[in-house]
């Protein structure tokens, strides 16, 4: 059996349940590599099985921004035309899930965002000492090491996995300050402050159930039965 055997066969059974359907919903996600050139990936979402159609190369197109961003635009255009006006189109929200870590982590806003960033930060640019020191901490806590992660504002996901990887390494972190060869008095004033501790569990509470619907959005899955009631 060929690579090929399977494609015709694939596509025999694809186009079969096109035709069977009286219901087709088009799924796009755009990415783009480090030159800024923008892939248009395709598929297709028949009773919630997904099959994909294709993977185009748009040049410098912005067209799933396009759609998220200005949606209200786009559905303008469709409504004016005869062959599109009866396509419904479902936004992807994550965009809009994601300017609520934004406007609320904000730095210059959110001193408690400020702070877990300085103090990721710290032990990312510290001196070997310090890192070393962390992470001989964490072995004898956790029998392994846990990496801390930095936020960046635009980048989905990045803000809980921060939070998430402070309080998965409370104990060692409370350890390290505790240890006589810590060095940083700011660090040590930071962990120690029970106020911290708090306001980071908070946070975590809060924003674990925003992320879990921003990764439902990202989801071949997603329809509108999903999407707009939120």
């Amino acid at each position: 059996v060929t690579s090929e055997d399977i494609y015709k066969e694939t596509k025999t059974h694809f186009q079969e349940v096109v035709d069977n359907t009286s219901d087709l919903q088009l799924v796009t996600d755009g990415s783009a590599n480090m030159a800024k050139v923008h892939i248009e990936n395709t598929s297709f979402l028949i009773d919630g099985v997904s099959f994909y159609h294709a993977s185009t190369s748009i040049g410098f197109q912005t067209a799933s921004a396009q759609l998220t961003n200005k949606n209200k635009s786009v559905w303008e255009i469709m409504n004016s035309t005869t062959e599109t006006r009866d396509v419904l189109t479902v936004p992807c929200d994550s965009h809009g899930l994601q300017l609520i870590f934004k406007d609320l982590l904000w730095p210059g806003k959110d001193n408690q965002g400020n702070s877990s960033s300085a103090m990721v930060e710290f032990f990312k640019s510290s001196l070997n000492a310090d890192l070393a020191l962390l992470r001989s901490v964490m072995q004898i806590c956790y029998s392994k090491i846990r990496a801390p992660i930095k936020t960046t504002p635009t980048r989905w996901g990045t803000q809980i996995a921060q939070i998430d990887s402070i309080c998965n390494s409370e104990n060692a972190l409370k350890g390290y300050i505790a240890h006589p060869d810590a060095t940083s008095s700011t660090i040590k004033s930071l962990l120690s402050a029970s106020q911290f501790w708090q306001k980071l569990s908070r946070l975590q509470l809060f924003f674990k159930p925003i992320h879990t619907h921003q990764k439902t959005s990202e989801s071949n899955g997603a329809t509108l039965n999903k999407v707009y009631p939120r």
